[in-house]
């Protein structure tokens, strides 16, 4: 039922965002006819127009996921790719109707009908958020996993879906399994972290379908894997056929004549941006404008990495190799900027010009900290199964401070899931990423649970499994059943 009632309101979402999209239009036919008299020229002009220009919006609505997991989003994302599709849409627009002149139509009937669109769109969709809210109510979830890990994710979802779920318990997996299905009983949702092994967690599944919960499971390489397998039949026997990361010959061609082409009108289109920045750069620090740095891409092998300088002379002279924090004092007062931007990456097209890094892909690493990381995560080494990008599925999905085990599943998950159009649709949605300051800033200190749990007026309690997350004014209630530890969450029990 629930499940039907999310389609459902997805369903009316997309119709609601057509008939607002068509509703413009007829809107601006009106207000012709009021001011300028019938035309029918310019009535039959339009409306070839329309189909275009709605066949632009829906691709752009499905590059922005706006089907697709919506209300999982702050409405703040959602405004915000409204903004973004109907302002992509409108320029392009502009550019069919006044610079291809494909229609004969005067430029302020686009622009209008973009006005109306970004208005009654984002209303209508802060609308079915909030209907949705009310019809979820809060869901309660169990993490099961490393403790520390566990506690990372309990921030991530009370700070991102904190008005969809609210987390009961954290799980302890180093205590083993046998005391969780008590615990099970008493919520909606199951969250598996990775490093679950694979016996507990089919376990663990078994009981949530037969107790009908759901289950969410943060997924390790071999799942990664397991859910792009091709299914082949020997005999009567079903088989699946796990791949090994890397792209085909043909995806590999594709992919480079795709690369020079975007690389060299982007590069033609930045000239300006390039000259601007590297003069700024020179009057204000006077070192060098660009910075090379030795980098790994396809196939480990090493090459040199362009981009802007951002930092003082000689960063890492005291410091050694380090990864930038939000408040590098190393940074210079442009390069807070450049980074903020993106524009510290653009002397990159250099690269992929000369075939040793690609458009979009995984972010291209040193070998100093490639090294620390496969040691902790053997899998890290499957990122060079293609060459180092720009852009790429973590930077589009992600935020700066994401960690490289998070980081690392989405680049997994680009490999095994490459396509020309994903390449495009994470180009477009770059975008986005440039527009958000969040997703640039330099990796944050860590975040003290405790304190965080204070912010959001939460306590913990400590238990023999884990904890137990709940309100700071709620009551909690330990007593001792069976020789098994019992909890009474009082008022705050989510049924």
């Amino acid at each position: 039922m629930k499940v039907f009632k999310v389609k459902s309101l997805v369903f009316v979402t997309a119709m609601g965002d057509l008939l607002l999209f068509l509703g413009s239009y007829a809107l601006i036919i009106k207000v012709a006819e009021w001011l300028l008299g019938y035309n029918q020229a310019m009535e039959d002009h339009l409306w070839l127009y329309v189909p275009l220009g709605g066949l632009i919006v829906l691709v752009l609505m499905l590059t922005f996921d706006m089907y697709r997991n919506i209300f999982y989003r702050q409405i703040s994302d959602i405004i915000l790719s409204i903004v973004l599709i109907v302002v992509s849409n409108t320029i392009i627009g502009l550019f069919i109707v006044g610079f291809l002149e494909v229609f004969r139509l005067p430029l302020w009937i686009i622009l209008s009908a973009g006005l109306f669109q970004l208005v009654t769109i984002s209303l209508w969709r802060v609308i079915t958020w909030y209907v949705r809210k009310t019809m979820h109510s809060k869901q309660s979830i169990m993490i099961i996993g490393d403790l520390d890990q566990a506690k990372s994710y309990t921030m991530k979802i009370l700070e991102e879906q904190g008005h969809l779920f609210n987390i009961r318990y954290i799980y302890d997996y180093e205590n083993g399994i046998e005391n969780a299905f008590e615990l099970m009983g008493t919520v909606d949702h199951v969250l598996l972290c990775s490093g679950v092994q694979s016996k507990h967690s089919e376990e663990i599944f078994i009981y949530c379908m037969r107790h009908n919960k759901n289950v969410f499971m943060i997924p390790d390489i071999f799942s990664i894997n397991l859910n792009k397998a091709n299914f082949i039949q020997v005999e009567d026997v079903p088989i699946f056929n796990l791949s090994r990361f890397g792209l085909t010959n043909e995806q590999k061609f594709v992919k480079r004549v795709f690369d020079i082409v975007v690389a060299s009108i982007g590069f033609l289109l930045a000239l300006p941006i390039l000259i601007i920045v590297s003069v700024i750069i020179k009057l204000t620090d006077s070192g060098p404008v660009f910075f090379k740095q030795e980098r790994l891409t396809a196939g480990n092998k090493k090459f040199h990495v362009f981009k802007f300088r951002t930092m003082v002379l000689n960063a890492e002279e005291m410091t050694g190799p380090v990864l930038a924090t939000a408040k590098d004092p190393r940074i210079t007062k442009i390069g807070h900027f450049l980074r903020s931007t993106r524009l510290d990456e653009i002397p990159q097209l250099i690269n992929v010009l000369n075939g040793t890094m690609s458009i979009v892909g995984p972010r291209p690493e040193r070998d100093f900290f490639v090294k620390q990381f496969v040691e902790t995560t053997p899998s890290f080494e499957y990122r060079t199964a293609v060459k180092a990008g720009i852009t790429g599925l973590a930077q589009v999905l992600g935020k700066y401070t994401t960690s490289f085990e998070d980081k690392l599943r989405y680049d997994l998950m680009y490999i095994k899931n490459y396509t020309f159009l994903l390449d495009i649709k994470i180009i477009i949605k770059t975008l986005k990423v440039i527009l958000t300051k969040e997703a640039s800033a330099g990796s944050d200190e860590d975040i003290d649970f405790d304190a965080y749990l204070k912010k959001k007026a939460l306590n913990r309690v400590m238990t023999s499994y884990g904890c137990i997350i709940t309100s700071l004014n709620s009551s909690v209630v330990e007593t001792e059943t069976n020789s098994k530890k019992a909890v009474s969450l009082g008022d705050d029990r989510v049924s």
